[in-house]
């Protein structure tokens, strides 16, 4: 019986302590590795977009200089499918990334529209990205469950 009290008194005193200290960080690789994943992820249909938007618009101009041409049927073939795909992936990337911003920011990123001056090298910024979260998750990750602050 004595030796049961002893850990109550001992998770009781780790309790305490752990409350005494106003965060706890740990270090977790798995996680790491998965957000690492995710962004790697995240990227990864970034660029499958912007691939399918510049097949998009070769395929349009395509299909304005050889409208009178022959070969207009198989441009047209060829236009419908990758504005199809293009379309088909990007309403897909919406749905999976739902983050609180607008369309024409997205296209800015994505490069698809001529609103900046020089277009997102999608690489550097991922690995931006990247070294951001590697540099804060060095630094622990609080281990405390987020609706704890948003009571």
């Amino acid at each position: 019986m004595e030796f049961l009290k002893q850990i109550k008194s001992l998770i009781k005193d780790l309790d305490e302590a752990k409350k005494s200290v106003p965060f706890s960080f740990s270090r977790n690789q798995d996680f790491v590795d998965n957000q690492i994943a995710s962004i790697d992820t995240f990227f990864i249909y970034l660029n499958d977009i912007y691939s399918s938007h510049e097949l998009f618009i070769s395929s349009q101009d395509s299909l304005y200089k050889y409208r009178y041409e022959p070969e207009f049927e198989s441009f047209q073939t060829s236009f419908i499918a990758d504005s199809t795909t293009y379309v088909t992936l990007y309403n897909e990337f919406l749905d999976q990334y739902q983050f609180q911003i607008k369309k024409n920011q997205w296209d800015q990123l994505l490069g698809i529209n001529e609103s900046l001056a020089e277009p997102i090298n999608l690489e550097i910024f991922k690995n931006q990205v990247k070294q951001i979260c590697l540099n804060r998750w060095a630094e622990g990750i609080i281990d405390e469950p987020l609706d704890k602050y948003f009571e």
